[in-house]
């Protein structure tokens, strides 16, 4: 029995494995490009800041919101960037574009950059009324410093 190869069946065969390692690939490059917020944020370290929200950011890859607060020694008004998860994550924790808005007194609790500038990851926000909104952090919040 003599198995005969047709060049158009091999070729095709060759061009859908290929399509099919480039379809992989790609599928897997977004988790291999994103950063680890350890990378950018002193995640044994924490900060907290109370303030005003003036903005956020509802975007991907990471949501934004800005808190001004006066400095308590050169009572200079200081703004301070907080990142959070996703709004995919955030939304799967039951937050919506409405839940944080400017105007809001809040408080919150992050983790501070290491860059020193002021950033911080959030790991939590704390309302007036005494609401908290948590953020899911893969590593323990650490005691307050």
């Amino acid at each position: 029995m003599t198995i005969s190869y047709d060049p158009q069946i091999m070729r095709f065969k060759r061009l859908s494995i290929v399509m099919a390692a480039v379809i992989v690939s790609a599928c897997f490059t977004p988790v291999v490009a994103h950063h680890s917020i350890s990378a950018e944020f002193a995640l044994e370290k924490s900060v907290t800041v109370a303030g005003v929200v003036t903005r956020v950011e509802w975007m991907n890859p990471h949501t934004y919101f800005y808190v001004d607060t006066p400095n308590p020694k050169t009572h200079k008004i200081e703004s301070w960037a907080f990142q959070l998860n996703s709004p995919r994550i955030l939304r799967s924790l039951g937050w919506s574009e409405g839940t944080l808005k400017v105007g809001d007194l809040v408080k919150a609790l992050g983790a501070p950059s290491l860059s020193g500038s002021r950033a911080a990851f959030t790991r939590e926000i704390a309302f007036q009324d005494g609401r908290k909104l948590r953020v899911e952090l893969p590593l323990p919040v650490p005691a307050h410093q």
